[in-house]
């Protein structure tokens, strides 16, 4: 009755879920017995009620808003429209309700396989280091999280630490005891530096070009000793088959093959890597490594080898490292040793 009787102006703008429907359910029952203009003003109102008195319409309403609609239709009011627009946005918001659930049950199921991740094979090979999965049950964002966060990078190749750093055998080196004063000529500039000073980390291409025994293997392991980063140390041997194929032998075995995955780790800077010995293998696998170096132009690569004829990759700078002078190594090994 309030409501044929206000006036439209006079009406709530505002009124409660509840209240809506026990107006609906009056007016739905006076329905079958209204006529004239009495039929008229509850049409009017009932679609006011629905679209217009801004009420929080939920999931559940959505019968009783269908019947409106089909007794709208019935009485060939104009209104039905308006009526089937509001079941409509109720509908997508449900559906988006619904959406927005799955995807939070989805990135918790995928927080809690990061969580598991470092003590969990299974969980490495068929999760993170399986493309397909990765992919399709990542639902394409899991992959771009992880090239977004560094840290997640970082966290995929920590478990593997020990198994890429085992040919650099850091465990057998005292870096208090490294000769840090040897010298290195930069090729391109021509100056003279102190090794240390002139390679204090693994930045960009770098090769370490020195003769047998004057430390470059020790500098790559010292090297390999202080660093915080993640690093693979590869013998050049290792690399007969490629670069790529090397790491994945130290650390992935046979089940788990993701090569393009553990590229884009590269090309994104998370995984450093040493190559030591280069003159030590054939002319092919020189050349493999070569175009490995020059396709990952945003990656940390230090390869050392001794003099030998090769075209080294233009993306790299080139130290020569020099022999100690006759007072260093009287420093390194004593005057008496050096006597002897």
């Amino acid at each position: 009755l309030d409501w044929l009787c206000l006036e439209e102006q006079m009406q709530p703008q505002a009124i409660s879920g509840d209240q809506a429907r026990q107006a609906l359910d009056i007016m739905l029952q006076l329905w079958p017995k209204s006529s004239g203009e009495f039929g008229k003003a509850l049409d009017q109102i009932i679609t006011a009620i629905i679209c217009t008195k801004k009420v929080k319409w939920k999931k559940s309403d959505t019968p009783r808003l269908t019947e409106v609609t089909k007794k709208l239709t019935a009485a060939g009011s104009t209104n039905t429209a308006a009526v089937e627009t509001t079941i409509s946005r109720l509908q997508r918001k449900s559906l988006s309700y619904k959406v927005l659930a799955v995807l939070g049950i989805h990135f918790i199921f995928w927080t809690a396989l990061i969580f598991f991740y470092p003590a969990s094979p299974t969980i490495q090979s068929i999760f993170f280091w399986n493309n397909t999965v990765r992919a399709i049950v990542g639902l394409g964002y899991v992959n771009l999280i992880i090239m977004l966060l560094p840290f997640l990078r970082r966290k995929l190749l920590t478990p593997f630490r020990q198994d890429l750093m085992a040919d650099a055998k850091t465990d057998e080196i005292n870096p208090e005891l490294y000769f840090a004063d040897s010298s290195v000529v930069c090729r391109k500039t021509g100056k003279k530096n102190k090794i240390t000073d002139a390679i204090p980390s693994i930045k960009g291409q770098i090769i370490l070009e020195g003769e047998s025994g004057f430390g470059k293997s020790m500098f790559l392991r010292y090297m390999a000793k202080k660093s915080k980063r993640i690093l693979v140390y590869l013998r050049a041997d290792r690399c007969a088959s490629g670069v790529i194929e090397g790491i994945q032998d130290k650390i992935l075995g046979e089940k788990i093959k993701d090569a393009s995955f553990l590229k884009s780790l590269i090309h994104t800077g998370t995984l450093d890597i040493y190559i030591d010995g280069l003159n030590e293998v054939h002319a092919d696998t020189r050349a493999l490594i070569c175009r490995f170096v020059e396709s990952y132009t945003r990656g940390n690569i230090i390869l050392t080898t001794q003099p030998l004829e090769w075209t080294p990759p233009v993306s790299a700078r080139t130290y020569l490292l020099l022999p100690l002078e006759f007072q260093q190594i009287v420093a390194v090994f004593g005057q008496n040793d050096v006597d002897r």
